[in-house]
């Protein structure tokens, strides 16, 4: 790999990183409005509840957020 390849990978990852802490960001925020599900947070947001609830793990595994209910999908 040359070395702009190698530039343009690091570029693209720090992005990457940049939309994900932006999106960390977005979500707290919209929980110091008060509880949300992952579905209204994902609306609100513009993202999918799936990838909402990915958030929602890695957030609660860095202890920045508590998931306290949990049901049975129907």
């Amino acid at each position: 790999m040359d070395e702009s390849t190698a530039a343009s990978e690091r570029i693209e990852r720090n992005a990457g990183d940049s939309w994900w802490g932006d999106l960390d960001r977005d979500v707290l925020a919209c929980l110091d409005e008060g509880a949300r599900s992952p579905q209204e947070l994902g609306q609100r947001l513009g993202v999918s509840e799936s990838a909402l609830t990915s958030v929602l793990l890695m957030l609660a595994a860095e202890g920045r957020v508590r998931i306290s209910r949990v049901e049975i999908a129907r």
